[in-house]
């Protein structure tokens, strides 16, 4: 009898020392009944920490709640679609198509559509990562694509996503009170702001391509954001302004937009007002090596915008009105600002970035030439993201002229 109890002490001691991860099993999701559920939600309510959701081919007309299923940096939740399966998540007019109230949840690899207010929306969810996603629908008014909102969304992810958005006021991907998210390699058109940060702090965008923003209205908005880095995006259309900068002001800590950098984009106006645009008291940023063309004025400080401590330099303007208007601000102008003849012709076609074709996350390095539709991917394969050549990286300008 004690060797009995022996053994049963040690395989209890075996088995409470099992990493948590090496018990996390394959939820699966298939329509037609072969996988162990028929819904999403279904499979969302049963996992736990460390489960992987893999979804099969077809539609799905659900909206979907994640809440009360925290994961953790070594067991994250994980919903995806299936190896070289297409996957369409139909979320209709709920208010929030999927609702993420839960940590460390990984949404990956779907085209989901609605008509509600945000069709993704992470609330409090710490370290949400959303990737390889296309984002769509007609949304109510100031509607999101994408919704991070609140401190609990800090660290948090979202890449290579597609968010074609309309509606009234609406955002392609609204990042809200949270800090050091990171948004890149995304492709967003049609919305009235492409991509918004609020009272952040450390946040980051690159790689991004906003083209078509409805409406005449703005690429990137950051209001009271402090040291955010926007860096090698490509802008195009017929903006208000493609970089507004505001500080709404308040008593807060995150009052403030200031800080922050601007580098290596390029900033394509059609018919366009501002290219970058300082609104209010937005002191320390840097702005430099940005390609900014076609726009009444390139780079405006309004009213006092910023304080001797915003700079900028190594510039490229080109077909501005004005290229700075500095009106009553002093920032310090570090040199190397040029101007020369237009690169891009604004009435034809625009060099496309290229698709990256890969087959459960492995890039197979496919590139095409520059057109104005997406490509098609080869049998077997599907687009679930883009890598972004920026135009400037391909840009030799003629002798220029110094301003």
């Amino acid at each position: 009898m004690i060797t009995n109890n022996k053994f049963f002490v040690f395989f209890f001691l075996i088995c409470i020392s099992i990493p948590s991860h090496v018990l996390a099993k394959t939820i699966t999701v298939k329509q037609d009944g072969s996988g162990t559920y028929t819904t999403i939600q279904a499979a969302i309510n049963s996992a736990s920490a460390g489960d992987t959701i893999l979804v099969h081919e077809g539609t799905y007309n659900e909206n979907l709640l994640i809440s009360g299923k925290n994961g953790s940096s070594s067991n994250p939740y994980i919903l995806k679609s299936a190896r070289g399966e297409h996957v369409e998540i139909n979320t209709g007019s709920e208010k929030y198509g999927i609702n993420v109230n839960s940590d460390y949840w990984t949404i990956d690899g779907f085209d989901i559509s609605g008509s509600g207010n945000s069709i993704i929306r992470c609330y409090g969810a710490l370290t949400a990562i959303i990737r390889n996603c296309n984002i769509s629908g007609n949304l109510t008014n100031s509607g999101n694509g994408i919704l991070l909102n609140y401190g609990g969304c800090n660290n948090s992810k979202v890449s290579n996503c597609t968010v074609s958005i309309s509606g009234s006021g609406v955002h392609g991907i609204h990042v809200n009170e949270a800090d050091f998210v990171s948004v890149y390699d995304c492709v967003v058109n049609n919305s009235d702001i492409a991509i918004r940060f609020t009272r952040n702090s450390d946040c980051r965008a690159y790689r991004n391509y906003i083209h078509d923003v409805q409406g005449t209205k703005w690429g990137f908005y950051a209001r009271d954001t402090q040291r955010i880095l926007i860096t090698n995006n490509v802008l195009e259309g017929q903006f208000n302004r493609a970089f507004c900068i505001y500080n709404y002001g308040g008593s807060g800590t995150k009052e403030d937009s200031k800080d922050g950098e601007i580098s290596n984009n390029t900033i394509v106006g059609q018919s366009a007002a501002h290219g970058i645009l300082f609104n209010h008291n937005s002191p320390g940023f840097l702005v430099n090596r940005n390609i900014i063309q076609g726009f009444s004025v390139g780079i405006f400080l309004v009213n006092g915008a910023t304080s001797e401590t915003c700079r900028y330099g190594d510039n490229l303007f080109y077909s501005n009105t004005t290229h700075v208007d500095s009106e009553s601000s002093n920032p310090v102008d570090l040199g190397g600002n040029i101007v020369s003849a237009p690169k891009f012709n604004l009435s034809g076609p625009k060099p496309f970035p290229f698709y990256s074709l890969q087959d459960n996350h492995k890039d197979y390095g496919a590139s095409f030439e520059p057109s104005s539709t997406k490509p098609s991917a080869p049998t077997g394969l599907r687009i679930i993201g883009i890598n972004l050549t920026p135009y400037h990286l391909l840009f030799q300008p003629p002798r220029p002229q110094s301003i």
